[in-house]
């Protein structure tokens, strides 16, 4: 990885801490921030990112169901710019094992080369890396973050995986189910920290085998983690939340179905009704495959837990769920009111830049949504991934933004050997896998750093030529000379985001209040083969609405204004919506504190 000269360039001098004082990159973090490979300068230190699932590579509900279940063990470096962290060949496997494997030689066993490893990375001066060009350098590495859904992160760190049966719930405060239903804020419990942890492990250790399992569901402890013989490595700490497997796929689904079983109770809508508009509404063209399922009535099921959908399919849900009920239900009641604090809790959740005074409000928001539920909803008790919301603001503080450790880009990788199944050799499974994943990683290296991929293509002449070159060169401040070339795009494909002309709208800039102004994308250039400009026309922003979270917008006079991907707010495509004949702007995460930065 690192004889690759461009890779290593962008790995040992990318930017891994936030100008500003706000929370960005892992770095910005109170983790990494004490850290000692990483609070001083000198030595290129890497962050290595562990991500742990367990994939059932054949069919599920066939006759080979468990027999093909994997443990798989993918890593990432984040010191890898955000704009790259998502291409798929960034992802890098560690190790393969079966589950079965790993339940007769136990899990620690599995993490053993890695924990050699790291403490060759760990040495002081630096492990020495020979280069293919005959070159030497040294470089620091440490494990910064474990990624896991809740039952493999408890595995890995020893404690009782099942996190619904078991009788500590938590591994952030260790709390049990009566505190669990209890507590609203992070004061309300004890804070779970790793020497208190070691203390319970060595009385588990020393105690009689009589006694062994009563300390064991006592402390929610099942043995002591090989994690903990990492260097600098705090189980407790460095072990976060997923924001997909806890709110897309936890928090979101059971507080919409909770409302809609609501909404239908109280004659404001039908199951029918929410379907015509899920199947009506219009979406954007990067929202198509992620288009919502229609719910079915067993969805409503109190044993029900996803409505029908994938982790992406539940985000979409949420966001337009205002837009497809709001015409029918009372928009200003307490049950709306329990919509709007978790979509300021999602929203903040998938911030890429946060400040402390957008923590607060989090922590605000979590209290409030907590307390609201259980006022609204008295039978139905907090879920653990419920009562995981009230450590977000914690982590953060540890560790920077969640959306840097968030595990949908990590199982998307496991398309890859689910497809292998079709030519593969299934006597040594994990063998195979690791090798055709090596060919692969071998030959599409440089596939990190993508090349942009081009629509329809029209290349610009004479006055039409001129007109752009003046219009780009007094806006961009570009020397008209030095433009030679001028090729117009009915789409671009950016790191892997696609921009389609007239379809999709822009985050472009703040303006003097500090009110973000959104613009329709009505062209795509490049200029001598090399540097991409957006012709927008900018909407005026009326504002924003509380009720549907999103911003109304309208047109205004404008022409077209030439901006670079690398002026916008954020690089994501948005989409419109209309409600009540205006047009709304809705964002995938806050933006607020993305204005000094």
């Amino acid at each position: 990885m690192l004889s690759n000269d461009e890779l290593r360039k962008t790995l040992l001098e990318a930017k891994c801490k936030n100008a500003h004082g706000k929370f960005e990159y892992i770095q910005d973090g109170a983790v990494l921030s004490n850290h000692p490979l990483f609070s001083s300068d000198g030595i290129n230190t890497l962050q290595i990112i562990l991500y742990i699932d367990e994939v059932e590579l054949c069919n599920a509900a066939g006759i080979r169901v468990k027999k093909f279940k994997l443990l798989m063990f993918y890593y990432i470096i984040g010191n890898l710019p955000k704009i790259y962290r998502s291409v798929l060949s960034a992802i890098n496997l560690f190790e393969v094992a079966k589950s079965e494997d790993v339940a007769t030689y136990g899990f620690d066993s599995i993490l053993q080369p890695l924990l050699e490893d790291i403490h060759k990375l760990s040495t002081v001066g630096g492990y020495p890396i020979h280069l293919k060009s005959g070159n030497l350098i040294r470089i620091n590495a440490a494990l910064v973050a474990y990624v896991a859904d809740n039952p493999a992160a408890h595995q890995a760190i020893g404690l009782k995986e099942s996190v619904g049966g078991a009788f500590r719930k938590c591994r952030f405060c260790r709390a049990d189910y009566d505190a669990m239903q209890n507590g609203v804020c992070e004061e309300d419990f004890d804070s779970g920290n790793l020497e208190q942890h070691l203390q319970q492990c060595n009385v588990i250790s020393n105690a009689p085998q009589a006694l062994k399992d009563h300390y064991k569901t006592a402390y929610g402890i099942n043995r002591k983690s090989i994690l903990c013989e990492f260097p600098n490595f705090d189980i407790f700490k460095q072990t976060p939340p997923d924001v997909m497997h806890v709110l897309l796929e936890g928090v979101i689904p059971l507080t919409l179905q909770a409302l809609i079983k609501h909404f239908i109770n109280t004659k404001q809508t039908t199951l029918i009704e929410i379907n015509n508009g899920i199947k009506n509404f219009l979406y954007g063209y990067m929202e198509e495959k992620d288009k919502p399922n229609f719910i079915r009535q067993q969805d409503l099921r109190s044993s029900s837990t996803c409505l029908n959908q994938d982790a992406a399919k539940a985000h979409l849900l949420f966001q337009i769920f205002p837009f497809i009920v709001g015409k029918n239900v009372d928009l200003n009641d307490d049950h709306w009111e329990l919509y709007t604090l978790l979509a300021e809790i999602t929203d903040i959740s998938f911030a890429s830049v946060i400040g402390l005074e957008t923590i607060a409000r989090l922590k605000e928001a979590v209290t409030a949504y907590l307390t609201l539920f259980k006022e609204l909803f008295p039978d139905q008790p907090f879920t653990p991934k419920q009562h995981y919301l009230v450590h977000f603001p914690k982590v953060i503080l540890l560790l920077g933004p969640l959306i840097n450790l968030w595990a949908m880009r990590f199982e998307a990788k496991h398309q890859y050997f689910k497809q292998l199944k079709k030519i593969m050799n299934f006597k040594n499974l994990c063998l195979s896998l690791c090798r055709h994943h090596q060919k692969l990683a071998a030959i599409s290296r440089n596939s990190i750093f993508k090349e942009n991929k081009y629509g329809p293509v029209r290349h610009l002449q004479g006055d039409e030529l001129a007109r752009v070159k003046q219009r780009i060169s007094s806006t961009l401040s570009i020397e008209k000379d030095s433009i030679n070339n001028v090729e117009s795009f009915k789409w671009i494909i950016l790191h892997g985001t696609k921009y389609l002309v007239d379809e999709c709208y822009l985050a472009v800039k703040f303006d003097d209040e500090e009110i973000p102004v959104f613009g329709k994308l009505c062209g795509i250039q490049e200029l001598n083969i090399s540097f991409v400009v957006f012709d927008v026309i900018c909407l005026e922003t009326v504002g924003f609405d509380e009720t549907l979270k999103a911003f109304q917008v309208r047109s205004q006079a404008s022409g077209l204004t030439p901006v670079t991907p690398d002026m916008l707010i954020t690089h994501t495509p948005l989409a419109i919506y209309t409600y009540h004949g205006s047009s709304y702007i809705k964002l995938k995460g806050s933006i607020s504190d993305l204005k000094d930065s």
